[in-house]
């Protein structure tokens, strides 16, 4: 009798073990999965930021801004990181060097400044920002690219940018798992009844403690979706 309790024991612990171990493999393939999309949304994103923007750049008079033929050089430079987003594969590196280059050509004017004549200065920081953050997170997907960035010859200061906008995309996510650790924990009052929890009420008279306060999510989530370091990352990549 004991030996056969014993061994419906052992075989009880191996198999929760076994469970275990594949929620693990499936908790980082869905993990794989997630990051693998929030890069293909972010170059996404940013790459209709940058359609919308050259779509209005072009829509302006060369001769109205006062910079000579300058309006010509930043509209080749949205070309050409238009192009590098589009490459799925390699858009990191690429858009990276499209950065240095119009950082480098563009210190006789600034690009900033040049959009701000022109009224699209917003919009000129929304694309600074969501290519930035497109470049961070493939980073963080593939940490080789990580390294191939930032060993390549390009402007410190966009080497700079990207490393910080990296270090951001990494807190973002850290906030996203701590969410998720509290979504999926279970409630100290859980009472358990054939496989099934329910929550226990609150005692007669007490007044719920409401959810926390969210900005951008769904109520009670509490969703971090936004820092003062995102904020101080939307200034402008080309200046």
């Amino acid at each position: 009798m004991g030996k056969s309790h014993k061994k419906s024991a052992a075989n009880a612990s191996g198999k929760a073990v076994a469970k275990a171990q594949e929620r693990k493999e499936t908790a980082t393939k869905h993990a794989t999965e997630y990051l693998q999309r929030f890069t293909e949304d972010l170059r996404l994103e940013s790459q209709g930021h940058l359609e919308e923007f050259l779509k209005k750049l072009k829509e302006v008079p060369p001769g109205d801004t006062g910079a000579g033929d300058y309006h010509s050089v930043i509209v080749q430079h949205t070309e050409q990181l238009l192009e590098c987003l589009q490459m799925k594969e390699t858009f990191a590196i690429e858009t990276s060097k499209a950065l240095s280059t119009a950082a480098n050509e563009g210190n006789s004017v600034g690009h900033a400044n040049y959009c701000k004549r022109v009224g699209l200065e917003e919009l000129f920081r929304t694309c600074s920002r969501t290519v930035q953050d497109a470049v961070a997170m493939n980073m963080i997907t593939d940490p080789q690219a990580f390294n191939d960035i930032m060993n390549l010859q390009i402007e410190v200061n966009v080497r700079s940018r990207l490393r910080h906008a990296y270090f951001i995309q990494k807190r973002l996510l850290k906030d996203i798992g701590q969410q998720l650790v509290i979504m999926g924990s279970e409630s100290e009052n859980a009472e358990g009844s054939n496989g099934e929890e329910s929550a226990k009420q609150p005692p007669t008279g007490s007044t719920p403690e409401p959810p926390p306060a969210v900005s951008g999510g769904a109520p009670g989530l509490g969703l971090v979706t936004g820092s003062p370091e995102s904020d101080a990352l939307m200034h402008s990549t080309f200046s």
